[in-house]
């Protein structure tokens, strides 16, 4: 026979609660449920699953005057129940019928609601369904539908959207001491085929994009910085384009112009490729020897862009072109003589 003690209903309580929290991904545990926790309504014409839970806390201070809650000087003041949208369950709509604890505060005469990170302050809609908005619009995917698997309107999405948007939005206050400047081939447009893009040197975070890479949209972009931060730049990593190099002057003038390794390498690559295309197409002619060494050039061009201590001088191999067996060094010394010029 069991005996039933308050310490054991208590963690039978206590498992009970922990065991819906994880199975609606529900973090906050100031949120407690009922026993009869669950039922079937119908909300809006569809029928839905419905969780009561009381969100309830002994808050540190008032939120209107501050003062910190010492000597009971706030007190439990009854409940009011709000209905949270959750995120849908099983294809049903799913709600919060939670009961939010009221303090008075004895000091000041205030009333005010317990709080909780999973819904933002005189909002209806759980942040975990705002979330998975955000994470659908990443697809090709209409307002409508997203709407509808979440059980929210189409106004509700584009809300959402624009607010992520607004909070993400370049408030132009603070710069770091390295940046980088790109542009990629975006959408086209009236105004560009290319989209500017810079981020953080250091974190490789991006800043901001803009929608072409003209000058004077650069410009206006960064003249909206403050000079003060604008002087904090140290450094700017560019490619090869020319343009840069005036904009950070004029923008930047503490900054230096360091070139991108990338595209270093890149031209170096580019110009190697010219100078073997170059040197192939004099042999192409119609001697059959000339015609094997333009066979060569062709054939080997890997070999140009290998760094020469990766180049294998140990290892021999039969090369059909050569008729021999012959090492790629072998192969170089051979190729790079060609090159009369």
């Amino acid at each position: 026979m069991i005996v039933s003690t308050p310490h054991f209903e208590r963690m039978i309580l206590m498992s009970h609660n922990d065991c819906i929290r994880k199975s609606i991904d529900l973090k906050d545990k100031n949120i407690t449920f009922d026993h009869l926790f669950c039922e079937e309504l119908v909300i809006k014409g569809r029928k839905s699953k419905v969780y009561h839970a009381k969100l309830s806390y002994q808050p540190e201070e008032c939120k209107e005057c501050k003062k910190e809650n010492t000597k009971h000087s706030i007190v439990k003041n009854g409940f009011m129940l709000s209905k949270i949208k959750w995120i849908s369950h099983t294809r049903y709509p799913t709600y919060l019928f939670l009961r939010k604890q009221r303090f008075l505060c004895r000091q000041c005469g205030a009333s005010f609601l317990a709080e909780s990170l999973e819904f933002e302050k005189h909002c209806f809609i759980a942040r975990r369904v705002k979330q998975s908005v955000l994470f659908e619009l990443t697809d090709a995917t209409s307002f409508k539908d997203i709407a509808k698997r979440h059980a929210i309107s189409s106004t509700t999405v584009i809300r959402t959207m624009r607010q992520a948007g607004n909070e993400r939005r370049n408030q132009f206050k603070t710069l770091p001491e390295t940046l980088c400047f790109d542009e990629f081939t975006s959408t086209k447009n009236k105004k560009g085929k290319y989209s500017f893009i810079y981020s953080n040197a250091s974190s490789h975070k991006i800043i901001d994009i803009l929608i072409d890479n003209f000058s004077r949209t650069i410009r206006d972009h960064f003249l909206r910085y403050p000079l003060k931060e604008r002087l904090k730049v140290k450094a700017i990593v560019v490619d090869m384009n020319a343009g840069y190099f005036k904009r950070v002057k004029e923008l930047f003038p503490n900054a230096s112009v360091v070139i991108d390794r990338f595209h270093l390498v890149q031209l170096i690559n580019r110009a190697l490729n010219v100078t073997r295309i170059k040197t192939m197409n004099t042999y192409r002619t119609a001697s059959p020897a000339a015609a094997k060494d333009y066979r060569k050039l062709k054939r080997y061009w890997k070999l140009f862009l290998k760094e020469s201590n990766d180049l294998d001088y140990q290892t021999y191999h039969y090369h059909r072109l050569f008729k021999k067996v012959i090492t790629e060094t072998e192969i170089m010394d051979y190729l790079l003589s060609l090159n009369n010029s």
